[in-house]
């Protein structure tokens, strides 16, 4: 599969076939990426550009795990409470939510089966930090090869090259992943996050669950009563964690919901005013000018159809690949 994607869901949602994934736009403008994945023997292998700043919360299934390598990024990002940058190579175990801050960048990840994972280290006879149950950061050194081997995967096993998974057997290919795996994560080792860090996740987070639990809008004065802090804290924390203030964040949170709404109305009754309002947005003409600054449309046009057509792998089927 190798896609040009034009909606901020578009990843998400292909991603949505192995594990729960949401996106969400921060800053404003038209989304553009470009998905790519091959699934060989169980194996994961993706590579995602994206050009807009996204915050991913994503639930990894229990039994699955993750090792991912940053090709490109424009600014420092954040998993959980660690920092992403160039440097960064991450293991992420499954049976846990993660939330993800990812400017616009170009990542790879594997997508792999941690039991399988943990019993290849175990032949190998590498330790793993942890014993591979928590998160861990990679030595810069690890990231080039991580890289290189999902680049040489999707450039010879991708659509291009269909002749290439009759002759190269899928067992070899996945024993192959594994081992580097396992090989840059015996290099692993956890960081320090300091303690006004940790309290300012704690404090956001708790905003996240107050919002979505929430049945009406919230105002930075409902979340400064709820949690018992002063505006000036949230908006440290907000900075400190998104980078954005908590009123900023509000918004964006708001915008994305409508437009996940609109494009799960299309072809029915809904309108584009009722979903506004379902949201909060009272003053039409201005939440209109907003969501076009947000997303270089129109709701109406989200509605309707969406500015550029999707465009799946050259197959034009969009199905999940198989080995």
């Amino acid at each position: 599969m190798d896609v040009q994607t034009f909606d901020v869901d578009e990843p998400a949602a292909m991603q949505r076939r192995w594990m729960h994934m949401r996106y969400d736009q921060i800053d404003r403008g038209s989304f553009e990426g470009r998905f790519r994945q091959l699934c060989v023997d169980g194996v994961i292998v993706v590579s995602e550009r994206q050009n807009r700043t996204v915050v991913k919360r994503q639930h990894t299934p229990a039994g699955s795990c993750s090792v991912s390598a940053i090709r490109e990024i424009s600014e420092t990002g954040r998993c959980e409470l660690n920092a992403l940058d160039l440097r960064t190579t991450a293991y992420m175990p499954g049976d846990r939510d993660y939330e993800i801050l990812m400017p616009p960048s170009d990542i790879v990840f594997f997508q792999l089966d941690q039991v399988r994972l943990m019993e290849v280290a175990d032949t190998l006879g590498c330790s793993i930090p942890g014993n591979g149950d928590q998160s861990l950061f990679m030595d810069p050194s690890e990231r080039d090869s991580v890289l290189a081997l999902a680049d040489t995967l999707l450039a010879s096993l991708g659509s291009c090259a269909p002749d290439a998974r009759r002759v190269v057997p899928p067992e070899y290919i996945s024993q192959l992943v594994m081992s580097q795996a396992v090989q840059a994560m015996a290099a692993m080792s956890n960081r320090t996050v300091p303690a006004s860090l940790t309290n300012a996740r704690r404090i956001t987070q708790a905003v996240r669950a107050l919002v979505e639990a929430a049945e009406e809008p919230l105002t930075v004065i409902d979340l400064c009563r709820e949690l018992k802090v002063s505006r000036a804290t949230l908006q440290r924390c907000f900075e400190h964690i998104y980078g954005i203030p908590p009123l900023v964040y509000l918004r964006m949170q708001r915008l994305n919901a409508v437009r996940r709404a609109l494009i799960a109305a299309r072809g029915t009754s809904m309108t584009v005013t009722s979903i506004a309002m379902r949201w909060g947005f009272f003053h039409l003409a201005r939440f209109a000018n907003d969501y076009r600054a947000q997303f270089s449309e129109l709701p109406s046009t989200t509605l309707s159809f969406g500015s550029r057509a999707k465009r799946w792998n050259a197959k034009g089927d969009g199905a999940f690949p198989t080995a």
